[in-house]
C-alpha cells in the first residue's frame, strides 16, 4: 500500500509539470493495477498461512514431536525366508574304538563344525582347550563327558558332548576313579 502513494505523488507532478499525456497516465495506471493485484495475493497468501499454522492445535505437539508418525504394517521375514547358510553347526567325532582310550594314549577328535569363529572344548576333567582340533591325553581313568562349544559369526553358541571311556593302562578297564 506504501507504493500507491508514490504514484499519486507522481501524477500530481506530471499533473503540474504539463508533461502529462495519455501514455505515461496509462503507465501509471497499470502500475496501480499490478500494485493492487499484487497487494491482494500477498494478502491471499497471509490469510491462508494464517488459516494452515493454526489449524494445528498444541495437542497436535503435547509429545514433544515435531513431525507425524506414519502406521506402517511390516513384513516379517519368516523363518524359511532367513538364509542361515553361514549360521554356525556343532558336531565332533571320537575317531578312538569304541569310544574307549587307554590312559596317556593320544585322544584322536574330528572337529565337523561349520562356520565357527572360535572353539571351547572341555574335557570333563577341568581341562580345557580353544583349538579348533585340540590333541589331548588323559592321565586318569573314568568316565568324562567331552563338550565342545562354537561360536559363529553371529555371536551365536551351539554346543554338543560325547561321553569317551578312558581304560586303567595297568588293569586294562575302567575300576572307577580310586
Amino acid at each position: 500500500m506504501a507504493a500507491i502513494p508514490f504514484i499519486f505523488i507522481q501524477l500530481c507532478y506530471l499533473y503540474h509539470s504539463k508533461i502529462l499525456n495519455f501514455y505515461k497516465i496509462f503507465i501509471i495506471l497499470l502500475q496501480l493495477k499490478l500494485q493492487a493485484v499484487m497487494t491482494k495475493f500477498t494478502l491471499f497468501l497471509a490469510m491462508f498461512s494464517l488459516t494452515i499454522f493454526s489449524s494445528c492445535s498444541n495437542s497436535d505437539f503435547e509429545d514433544g514431536a515435531t513431525t507425524g508418525t506414519i502406521d506402517a504394517e511390516y513384513n516379517t521375514p519368516s523363518e524359511a525366508d532367513i538364509d542361515t547358510s553361514d549360521e554356525g553347526e556343532v558336531e565332533f567325532t571320537i575317531d578312538n574304538q569304541n569310544s574307549q582310550v587307554l590312559e596317556k594314549d593320544a585322544l584322536l577328535l574330528t572337529n565337523n563344525s561349520k562356520n565357527a569363529i572360535s572353539y571351547h572344548w572341555d574335557f570333563g576333567n577341568d581341562d580345557t582347550s580353544t583349538e579348533a582340533i585340540p590333541s589331548y591325553t588323559y592321565d586318569r581313568h573314568g568316565q568324562y563327558t567331552i563338550t565342545l562349544v562354537i561360536t559363529d559369526k553371529y555371536n551365536n553358541t551351539k554346543e554338543v558332548s560325547h561321553d569317551i571311556t578312558v581304560i586303567c593302562l595297568f588293569a586294562g578297564e575302567d575300576h572307577g576313579n580310586n
